[in-house]
């Protein structure tokens, strides 16, 4: 398009707006996930729901890690409301159409599922003060939702799910209080370098963990000689392992993260 003429809006709700056309009933009904304002609407006459990103054929995307918070509890709420309308066709945001009461339910079912598993686990967990590095080891998914065609964890995934729902009810504290009031990494670096004093040693071990697959691990590593000492050679290793993260990634935003720094 070259060009095009924008319509503002001249209609405000809270909860639910309803507009007549012609012989059909459209219900725009108000809801949390993804935003604030989501929205889906329901056509009773054409027994559809168009459900925006409620449903996006992937797990649920809370707290990504370029975004604001975003709501499970609220989101799980409104894919029952959904549910109980019983449609015939629901069109997502993203992905193709579902068809069939039956199909709509399990699909729905699964989702809704997958969220209120996170939500209670991961509050039961801040309610015991689990810390949010041990929870993210401890929370695993039921079986059958890790094989859901509907949650398959390519856009959302499990652990953004516990770091958004975390940050949500905790804010960005991990509980060590060493983070509280940090030091800029760059100090800290120069201070563990100074222990080794000795560039190699710190890339040797880096080689090491690659070798073996420990990707993450040699990151953190490196990092010492790439803050501390702006040394090439890290900064090369240190691309090469953000290169590895990325390829052994599943998960698209993840996987488009680590790309932007190789």
């Amino acid at each position: 398009m070259r060009s095009y003429d924008v319509v503002p809006p001249d209609i405000t709700f809270r909860q639910n707006h309803n507009i007549s056309l012609d012989d059909k009933n459209i219900h725009i009904i108000h809801g949390k996930g993804e935003t604030d304002d989501h929205c889906f609407i329901h056509i009773p006459e054409d027994d559809v729901v168009y459900c925006g990103d409620f449903f996006v054929w992937s797990f649920p995307n809370i707290g990504n890690p370029l975004k604001v918070i975003r709501y499970e509890r609220e989101w799980y709420e409104t894919l029952e409301r959904i549910k109980q309308l019983e449609p015939e066709i629901l069109i997502p945001g993203h992905g193709k159409a579902i068809t069939g009461k039956d199909q709509i339910k399990s699909a729905l079912q699964d989702v809704i599922d997958t969220l209120k598993f996170v939500h209670n686990e991961v509050i039961a967990h801040i309610n015991k003060g689990t810390q949010l590095g041990d929870a993210l080891e401890l929370i695993q998914l039921p079986e059958h939702l890790q094989n859901s065609p509907y949650v398959k964890q390519s856009y959302g995934c499990l652990e953004f799910a516990i770091r958004g729902i975390y940050r949500r009810y905790t804010g960005w504290f991990d509980g060590n209080p060493t983070h509280l009031s940090p030091c800029k990494q760059e100090d800290v670096a120069a201070e563990m370098y100074s222990l080794v004093q000795n560039p190699q040693v710190i890339l040797k071990k880096c080689r090491s963990l690659m070798d073996k697959g420990s990707y993450q691990m040699a990151l953190h590593l490196v990092d010492i000689l790439v803050l501390s000492q702006d040394h090439e050679e890290a900064k090369k290793l240190k691309k090469e392992a953000i290169q590895k993260c990325a390829d052994k990634n599943q998960n698209f935003i993840m996987r488009n993260i680590y790309k932007q720094f190789v």
